[in-house]
């Protein structure tokens, strides 16, 4: 089935990303080649970005060719809501479930829906008690149809569960009277199946679904980070996080809930939750007015409480404008992440702030505390950040003004301290612009967000970026291309763990971009230089080789020099201090013989264990504390006695990182 043709019909694209180049031309067209060219001269004269955009916001050109003309296509349209459950029936007929149950959602997602909470006529109600549309439940028809479409699917497969709660909804929404007999009797011979067996016939386990780790003992200056991180500053690194005591492999470090995370602006927010980013394509709950849905109630019911409520009345001017630039995106979600009066009030504090204080002091507040949901934190990662070009300023600014103007339109933003829309002064708009340009200048970092799901019974990973989010705090541990830390996320939450033996006073390190493994050394510097980030670590230092150019077999290392083992005449020597290691009779007798030996057994014994692990997980078997400990004593055996870098290493720190993501 094409998905984009079914949107034609809405003149919507969800799946484009040209903000940056059309808006640009059409925008430059309308103010034609006289004043585009005055406006661009101006533009690069000016220093600060209030400046910037206030050249734009006051000329009355700019205004005129951006207006508001005609009301925006709706958002839920029955017709497209009918089509994909026609081709949902189709599937369904052919005994393809898993194709009918998406089509049967998008069906869903896609019909019109009351306000919540939602009384029915026949006095069913499952949100909250009151009726809160005047609409009877006849009026929303084909959303009942789409629920008890899917309750077949789920009775198909077996999970009585879901397909009892879907029954309930098509029943409330007005499922039509001529035809409720039938699904009346699917829900009784659910209930007696269920009673039957208490079977999970679902095998598909998302690691969104778990709850993220937390930390032993919570640090508090960065409340994100375990009580043995240490944020420093020095000349030569700048800021960055060092450890108190001795970690060993697979501790955890941080848990960063973050800013602010969300679905990104295509097809994947009609497939993951809105709230906690874990796919929902099983039993995906519907905003009433826009496309974005929820895996629960209870995230809805946040959603609908909280940042969500401000974006679904901007989603639709998005959509029609095709915005899904993820980095235009990134920064729009920062800022309507708070509330306008909020961020009035902070801005001159945070301007302040940036010219007064010591950069080793950003992001702290009056108390010294570093927090992931402050404003603060976010507005003063800039200074560690790479600039944009004065050219794309330009561009940005002209974005800047556009999602400005949707701001003011969407009537979401302008809030007064009663929850009032009000018509914001040039001031306000100013100061909002401001505020989107700061954000789209300086790079702020957002992590992808995605969801891996796992089979158990085929052990097969699933792995789908579904969204950003930006985690101020993990932002400050610095990037190594051999980090001695890994960095994944549970829902919308960041974990930091070692996969590493990290000494007392260490720096704690992180992977931002490829590392040695994958991408020779020119090309790391290249793509780091451009973002303006430096790597000084031991595999730059010393040119390491990439995995694929590594031998396969370990080198032990000597146990006076440290310089790796080689065979001489099939009997393992060191050059450097002119040491046989091979086993006989007299070499027994001596120390150093003997601590190789011990060394090589302990690497061998750490080395089965850690086999046993991998044939675990290729089995598809549940993982414990003891394989965890496992792994990290094969880490431990290779650190010591092992020459580094080799593949063997590489591929046991991928194998941890598998172990974070199932355990």
């Amino acid at each position: 089935m094409d998905f984009n043709k079914l949107f034609e019909r809405k003149h919507i694209d969800i799946s484009s990303s040209k903000i940056l180049l059309d808006m640009k031309t059409s925008f430059q067209s309308a103010l034609g080649p006289v004043e585009s060219a005055r406006t661009c001269s101006q533009f690069l004269q000016l220093e600060n970005f209030q400046e910037m955009f206030t050249l734009l916001w006051n000329s009355p050109a700019a205004h005129k060719c951006f207006e508001f003309k005609g009301p925006l296509s709706p958002m839920k349209v029955e017709d497209i809501s009918k089509l994909f459950r026609e081709e949902g029936n189709k599937f369904y007929k052919l005994g393809n479930f898993e194709e009918a149950l998406k089509l049967y959602n998008l069906g869903i997602i896609m019909a019109p829906h009351p306000k919540l909470p939602f009384t029915s006529n026949n006095g069913q109600n499952g949100d909250g008690g009151k009726k809160g549309d005047e609409k009877g439940s006849s009026d929303f028809e084909s959303l009942a149809l789409g629920y008890a479409n899917r309750s077949a699917i789920f009775f198909s497969l077996k999970d009585y569960k879901r397909c009892l709660v879907d029954i309930d909804l098509a029943l409330k929404y007005g499922y039509p009277n001529h035809l409720r007999s039938k699904l009346i009797e699917r829900k009784e011979r659910c209930v007696k199946e269920q009673k039957k067996s208490r079977v999970d016939n679902f095998t598909i386990k998302s690691v969104n679904a778990k709850c993220p780790p937390k930390l032993a003992r919570v640090n508090p200056d960065v409340p994100a980070f375990s009580s043995f991180l240490k944020v420093i500053h020095t000349q030569e690194r700048g800021r960055h996080v060092v450890t108190t005591r001795d970690i060993p492999p697979g501790e955890v470090l941080a848990v960063d809930s973050g800013y602010v995370s969300f679905i990104r602006y295509n097809q994947t927010m009609m497939q993951a939750c809105s709230e906690c980013l874990m796919r929902c394509e099983g039993q995906a709950l519907p905003c009433p007015d826009c496309l974005t849905v929820f895996c629960s109630e209870d995230c809805r019911t946040k959603g609908l409480a909280g940042v969500h409520a401000r974006e679904c009345k901007i989603l639709p001017y998005l959509m029609e404008l095709q915005i899904s630039d993820e980095e235009v995106c990134n920064a729009f979600r920062t800022i309507i992440h708070t509330t306008f009066r909020a961020l009035r009030e902070k801005l001159p504090v945070l301007q302040r702030e940036a010219k007064e204080l010591p950069p080793e002091k950003f992001g702290f507040d009056e108390n010294g505390i570093y927090s992931s949901s402050d404003y603060r934190s976010v507005y003063h990662i800039s200074a560690y950040n790479n600039k944009k070009p004065i050219v794309k300023l330009y561009n940005y600014c002209i974005i800047a003004f556009i999602l400005t103007k949707i701001l003011h339109r969407s009537k979401s933003f302008f809030i007064d301290e009663l929850g009032n829309a009000f018509d914001p002064s040039d001031e306000d708009c100013i100061a909002t612009g401001t505020a989107l340009l700061y954000q789209f200048a300086h790079n702020s970092v957002f992590f992808e967000v995605s969801d891996m799901k796992v089979c158990t019974r085929t052990n097969k990973t699933d792995n789908q970026g579904i969204g950003s989010a930006l985690f101020p705090s993990v932002w400050l541990i610095r990037h190594a291309c051999n980090p001695n830390a890994a960095h994944y996320n549970i829902g919308s939450v960041r974990v930091v763990r070692s996969v590493m033996s990290i000494p007392k006073g260490s720096e704690v390190t992180l992977l931002y971009s490829e590392g040695y493994q994958h991408l020779p050394l020119s090309a790391r510097k290249a793509f780091l230089q451009a973002r303006g980030i430096k790597c000084s670590c031991q595999a730059c230092r010393e040119n390491w080789p990439t995995e694929a150019e590594l031998p396969e077999d370990v080198k032990m290392k000597c146990v006076k020099c440290s310089d790796p083992i080689v065979e001489i005449d099939f009997k393992p020597a060191c050059i450097g201090c002119n040491i046989q290691y091979a086993k006989t009779s007299a070499s027994q007798k001596d120390p150093t013989v003997r601590k190789f030996w011990s060394a090589v057994e302990e690497v061998t014994n750490a080395e089965h264990k850690y086999e046993k692990v991998l044939a675990k997980i290729g089995r598809g078997n549940e993982l414990t504390r003891t394989d965890l400990q496992n792994i990290s004593n094969f880490i431990i055996a290779m650190e010591k006695h092992v020459s580094l870098p080799c593949r063997a290493f590489c591929k046991t720190r991928t194998v941890m990182m598998q172990y974070f993501m199932r355990e």
